[in-house]
């Protein structure tokens, strides 16, 4: 899909899914509504980290061996939620971690139940044909929502 299918799929259209739906039109897509973070972030990349923070709320962000986070991503999610937590390892008591990766999860495999945000991705779908969930890509950046209640589908969006 091109660049102006990316731009039809970024204002919503063609996305059955409530769920990314929901997540494309309200979350990766600015509206120019100023949140109450934004005066600690400093770019559109950063603010987009933080609304996608606000909308799953992670106690805990996983940041596997091989991801360093920036301090302005971090800032982004400190500024969603003050007390969250970075590991190296999956906690075992989340019912729904929240992942972050520099790169495809080549090794990492993705959990049935979470949320995987990919900093840079080859612009495949990564889900595989076991994954239950929704992915959500530009080509360089990919947002997965793993639930097995989910069918699998990957939208290409914009995600500005």
């Amino acid at each position: 899909m091109g660049r102006l299918g990316r731009w039809w799929r970024s204002k919503g259209h063609g996305i059955h899914s409530p769920l990314a739906f929901r997540l494309v039109t309200g979350v990766l897509r600015d509206h120019g509504c100023v949140w109450y973070g934004y005066g600690r972030l400093c770019g559109d990349y950063e603010r987009m980290l933080f609304r996608v923070a606000c909308e799953f709320d992670p106690r805990c962000v996983t940041v596997p061996e091989g991801t360093r986070l920036t301090p302005p991503e971090r800032e982004a999610f400190r500024a969603a939620r003050s007390t969250v937590r970075f590991s190296k390892s999956l906690p075992g008591h989340e019912a729904e971690p929240f992942i972050f990766l520099a790169a495809d999860p080549e090794t990492l495999a993705l959990p049935r139940r979470g949320v995987v945000f990919v900093r840079r991705c080859s612009g495949r779908s990564l889900l595989g044909p076991e994954d239950r969930g929704i992915c959500l890509t530009d080509g360089r950046m990919a947002l997965l929502v793993m639930r097995p209640d989910l069918t699998p589908q990957t939208f290409e969006v914009n995600f500005s």
